[in-house]
Formats: structure tokens, C-alpha cells, sequence
């Protein structure tokens, strides 16, 4: 009997232990951003521990920039204090630098821990995920102003966060909030996953539109800016981010979200980025974003769309290697080609269907990518894949022969990927089947239980082929896992298009050109010159500039006997159709040199040509379905 009893007793004892584990660890955050105008920002966090060792870690891989960058550098004060005030000594992991060691003395019962950040000076790789702070405006990931206890998964570490603007100041998140008398934002308790899922933008111009969207969650843009006069969007351009959210639901079958939130930043003074959450978007962009037509027409007028359709393509659908619970585990980004792919070829999808782009426009810049990724030769040694298993090394531009170390093409050259899965879809089934029941099925919102459904590669083509009996495994193996001697260009024909030549660049062409200041002439001697004459990046190592002794970075200052200038450079090639070179006086560092470049093409712009003997599957892929 005795024994009974104590065995009882011992299950009952690891049977509390269990429970009192599983307790969520409560945080209370404060946040001082009265300073974010002076770039500082400050945090304390306090929460219950127990004597002996406490290990903190600040995040590391923060979600969404694919990358072990979180900001440490930028800490200008980390104390520990227990709860009778006493200083806490910590050090740091020799081997780990994210990884502090804390010695929490006997009869403590909690401790504070003091954060300063300084806010604005981001790396290549953090700055989606960093904090921002001006005179006028302020941004704060909450990366970057908490550690947490390696001891507990992030989802049982609640946050109950109260925060401190400058005073007269508005905000904008995810996260329900309300102001008290004392002027204190308090925001709903949340895990600390969602919290860091939630950024905040701030400023002293604010404003706010609920958009109008037919058949789906609220949907908010909050926006602001240095300027007053940048709030005063039009309302047809309201109306269009309207018609995404419409569009989107159209496209995915619904939404997983109950309301969500764009956060737009108008700003010549903060760095232009874009990031992703599942119920909202972090955007910033030039202050003049809603005053000139022409912003919408380049990067600026999709980066809405594709952070938006980031919510179910890469947040609520998120491959496996991906989807760690906690900022510290490394990820496997492998199949970024669908993250990333996927969500710049729906995000154009959605730009072209809300109006923000008309199809013309669209097939002109499609032609660019296409001429952009033509001429890159490091896929002759590194798949496509590979640019997204090593992404965050290649999110800062090579200096030099871009062109053979590649970039991140898994994000346009992904985009082709799945625009001829469309095209076969739909060829394959006269247009039965497309690439939106892809996205209904493998993106919408059919799915019970958690936020993120996790899925892999197998899980992709296993989705396809419920769609369509095809080799699909060949197909990826051929576009993205293999290296290839050129870029297939076939897809082109599948879409009802053919490629060719022209003499003069398309509209979207010149405004990029004049919105740069340099010249292209990547279709003919395989360069690019920027106004100054600077050899760009991009020479292709085997086209004729570059086969002639041209270099990056080597100053341009004369060409065929005059004075360097970018319309005299492209008058140059013009002329080599009569004259069969163009010759450059370059300086190549304390050198001059005078190199001849062999060639008679003339000018030459790659353009799609619309091929009349079959459907028009580009067309038929960006036509609203609103309409229909």
C-alpha cells in the first residue's frame, strides 16, 4: 500500500512539474520611443525566473529577411537588474554572440532587462527588420528591443507591451491598441512570435484609410510621412489598393486574417524596403509615392501587391526548412523559388488586375527581366536554387561582374518559373485549369488549426499534379535545380509571344533609364553606363564590350572622338551599324586607355512580339477577375 502510494504521489509530482512548464512565461514590455526623433529608443522587459543560470537570446533569424542579421550591433545598452534592483552580471557566449549568460542570484524572483537601441543604421541584410527614427517619422521592429529566454518556445512567451510616442504622435499595427489618459499606448497581449510578426510605424503626419473591398476582412493603409502634403493620396489611387484586396480574395479563395493592415512609409530620409507578416506589411517608400503618377509605374506601385500576397504565400504557407519556433535556428531557404518566386509572379498578377499597372506596361517590363536574366552567366556554375539556399549573402550587389556571381534571381527569374506553370496549365487543358486553382488550393485559406502550415517541394508538385498529370519534377529540375548553359527561353512561346529586336527602347525602358541616369546596352555590347560613364556591374564577361577589354567600374570619358555623354553613347552604337566599332577613351584607374569594341548591330531592345497564331495566355492571366 505503501508503495502504491508513493508511486501516486510521484505521478502527481511530475504531473504539476509538467503543468507549471507549460505555464506561458509572461513579459510586461515599456517601450520609450519619446527619443526615436534623436534615434534612440528604449526597452525594459520584466518577467519571472528562478536563482542560477538565465539564458537570453536576441533574434537572430528574424523572418523574412532570410538571414542570421538580426541588428546586435546597434545595442547601446543591455542591464540586468533582479527585482530587488540589484545589477545582475551577464556575459556573453564566447561562441554565440545573439546567446547572453545571466546569473541570476539566490532569492531573486524576477529581472529586468534594460535595452538602449540605436535606431538607423542598418545593415545590407537587416533593414526590413531594423528600427527607424527622424524628426517626423519613426519605424520600430520589435527585434530589435527585447531578448527572451532560450529556455521556452516563443509561442508560450506572452507580451503585454505598453509604449511611449512623441507626444501629438499616432501609430499603426497589426496589434489591437488604445491610448490612456496618460498618453500611454497599451497593446493586446500577444506570444512574442506575433509580436515580432507586428511592426509598428509612427509619426507626426498620419493618416489612415479603411479600403474598399468587396467580399473580404477589413483591410487598412495607414500611412505616414516627413510631409503633410504626401498623405493627400487620390482617390482613384485609394480605389485601386482597394481592388487588390478584392482581387486577392478573388484569387485565394478567401483570407486566414481577420483584418488587415499595410503600413506605408512616405520618406526620402529612411531607406526604401519592403517586408512581410501574415496580417500585415511593413512599406516604405518615396515621400512623393501618392503625388506622382509615375511612382506606381516602377518597383513602388508592386511592392504593395507582393508584401500583400506574402500573407499566404511564405507566412501562412511557409516551407518546411523555414519554420523554426524560435530566432535562433538556422533555416533552410532552398525554396525561396516558391517564397519568393511565387509571391513577385502573383504580386505582379494582382498589380496588373487592380489597375495599378495596365498590361502594356506590364509585358514591357516582363520583356526587361527577361533581357536582365538572359545575360547572366553565373548560371553556368550555380543553379537557381543556390542563389536562394546562400540568399543572404547575395542580397548585397557585387561591385564587380555581377553578371557571374548572380543575385537574387530566385525572386524574377522564380516569377518566369511560375508564369510557364500557368502557361502549361492552361495549355494543357485549354484553360480549364490555371495557376489561380493552384492558389485557392495550395494558398488559400482551407486550412484548419495554427497559422503556418508548413510544406516542401513534394508538397508542391504533389499539389500541381492534382491539377495536371505532368512531369513537373522534370521541369524543376530542369529550370531550377540544375545549372544551365543558357536561359531557356521557350516558355515565351507557350505564352503566345515571340521575342525580338528593336531599335528604340519600349516606354518602360526610358523611364528607368531616366529615372537611374544610365544607359543600357546589355541587348547589344552586353554593358550598362551610368551617367558619370562608370562601367555598371552587369558586363556580360562574353559579349563584345566586355570581349574587348572593358571592365566594371573603368570611367567612360570620351567615345568615338567626343566627350563622354550618355546620349552620345547610345548615338555610338547607333553609328556602328555604319561605322562597325565604337570606340571608348576610358580611365582605368591612374590609367587612359582607348579600346576599340568590334561591333555593327546598332541599337537593340528586347521587346515580346504578340504571335497571332496562338492564345494569348499573358492576357488572359492578368485580366481582372473582378470584371468577370
Amino acid at each position: 500500500m505503501n508503495r502504491l502510494l508513493l508511486f501516486l504521489l510521484s505521478l502527481t509530482t511530475l504531473a504539476s512539474a509538467s503543468l507549471l512548464h507549460a505555464k506561458p512565461l509572461s513579459i510586461s514590455l515599456d517601450v520609450d520611443a519619446t527619443q526615436i526623433t534623436r534615434k534612440l529608443v528604449n526597452s525594459r522587459l520584466t518577467f519571472e525566473t528562478s536563482p542560477g543560470e538565465l539564458v537570453l537570446r536576441y533574434p537572430e533569424w528574424v523572418p523574412g529577411v532570410h538571414a542570421p542579421r538580426g541588428p546586435i550591433q546597434n545595442l547601446g545598452g543591455l542591464r540586468v537588474t533582479d527585482d530587488k534592483g540589484q545589477t545582475v552580471n551577464w556575459e556573453r557566449d564566447p561562441k554565440d554572440r545573439y546567446r547572453f549568460l545571466v546569473d541570476v542570484p539566490k532569492g531573486s524572483r524576477s529581472v529586468t532587462v534594460a535595452i538602449d537601441y540605436i535606431c538607423s543604421q542598418p545593415s545590407t541584410n537587416s533593414n526590413g527588420v531594423d528600427s527607424f527614427g527622424n524628426s517626423f517619422v519613426g519605424i520600430i521592429n520589435w527585434n530589435t528591443l527585447l531578448v527572451y529566454p532560450e529556455s521556452h518556445p516563443l509561442a508560450e512567451v506572452e507580451v503585454t507591451t505598453q509604449l511611449t510616442l512623441p507626444n501629438g504622435w499616432k501609430l499603426g499595427c497589426a496589434i489591437a491598441s488604445n491610448q490612456d489618459d496618460s498618453g500611454i499606448w497599451n497593446l493586446d497581449t500577444v506570444n512574442i512570435e506575433q509580436l515580432v510578426d507586428s511592426p509598428i510605424i509612427m509619426g507626426e503626419n498620419f493618416r489612415s484609410f479603411e479600403l474598399e473591398a468587396a467580399d473580404f476582412p477589413k483591410t487598412n493603409l495607414h500611412v505616414t510621412s516627413e510631409s503633410a502634403a504626401a498623405l493627400m493620396a487620390p482617390d482613384e489611387t485609394i480605389e485601386k489598393f482597394g481592388k487588390l484586396a478584392s482581387e486577392a480574395g478573388l484569387l485565394f479563395g478567401g483570407a486566414h486574417f481577420e483584418q488587415y493592415d499595410f503600413l506605408l512609409v512616405c520618406s526620402d530620409q529612411l531607406p526604401f524596403n519592403g517586408l512581410e507578416h501574415l496580417k500585415s506589411s511593413y512599406n516604405s517608400v518615396s515621400e512623393r509615392f501618392f503625388l506622382e503618377e509615375d511612382k506606381l509605374k516602377g518597383w513602388e506601385g508592386y511592392l504593395l501587391p507582393h508584401e500583400f500576397v506574402h500573407s499566404w504565400c511564405g507566412k501562412y504557407r511557409r516551407p518546411e526548412g523555414m519554420l523554426t519556433h524560435d530566432f535562433h535556428t538556422v533555416k533552410d531557404t532552398r525554396l525561396l523559388w516558391v517564397y519568393e518566386g511565387l509571391t513577385q509572379h502573383l504580386g505582379e498578377v494582382l498589380t496588373v488586375r487592380s489597375g495599378i499597372w495596365d498590361i502594356d506596361h506590364f509585358k514591357q517590363l516582363l520583356a526587361g527581366k527577361i533581357s536582365y536574366l538572359r545575360s547572366i552567366r553565373g548560371r553556368q556554375w550555380r543553379s537557381l536554387e543556390d542563389t536562394a539556399a546562400d540568399a543572404y549573402h547575395l542580397r548585397g550587389w557585387s561591385r564587380s561582374w555581377s553578371s557571374l556571381r548572380r543575385g537574387q534571381d530566385y525572386y524574377n527569374e522564380g516569377l518566369l518559373f511560375w508564369l510557364e506553370v500557368d502557361a502549361i496549365l492552361r495549355g494543357e487543358t485549354n484553360s480549364e485549369t490555371t495557376l489561380d486553382d493552384f492558389s485557392k488550393q495550395f494558398l488559400g485559406a482551407n486550412y484548419p488549426g495554427g497559422e503556418v502550415l508548413p510544406f516542401t517541394e513534394e508538397d508542391v508538385v504533389s499539389e500541381l499534379n492534382k491539377l495536371l498529370k505532368y512531369d513537373w519534377e522534370e521541369l524543376i529540375e530542369n529550370r531550377i535545380t540544375n545549372t544551365q548553359e543558357s536561359m531557356p527561353l521557350d516558355f515565351v512561346e507557350k505564352l503566345g509571344y515571340k521575342l525580338k529586336y528593336s531599335s528604340e527602347p519600349t516606354k518602360a525602358q526610358k523611364d528607368r533609364e531616366k529615372d537611374r541616369n544610365y544607359a543600357s546596352a546589355l541587348d547589344s555590347l552586353g554593358m550598362d553606363v551610368s551617367k558619370s560613364g562608370t562601367v555598371r556591374s552587369g558586363l556580360v564577361i562574353d559579349m563584345p564590350a566586355a570581349a574587348a577589354g572593358v571592365s566594371p567600374g573603368m570611367k567612360i570619358i570620351g567615345v568615338n572622338d567626343r566627350k563622354f555623354s550618355l546620349d552620345r553613347f547610345r548615338e555610338a552604337i547607333a553609328d556602328s551599324v555604319v561605322r562597325g566599332k565604337v570606340t571608348l577613351l576610358v580611365e582605368d584607374g591612374d590609367r587612359f586607355r582607348t579600346i576599340e569594341i568590334p561591333y555593327d548591330g546598332g541599337l537593340r531592345y528586347l521587346e515580346l512580339e504578340r504571335d497571332e497564331s496562338k492564345p494569348d495566355l499573358i492576357e488572359a492571366i492578368y485580366t481582372p477577375r473582378l470584371e468577370s
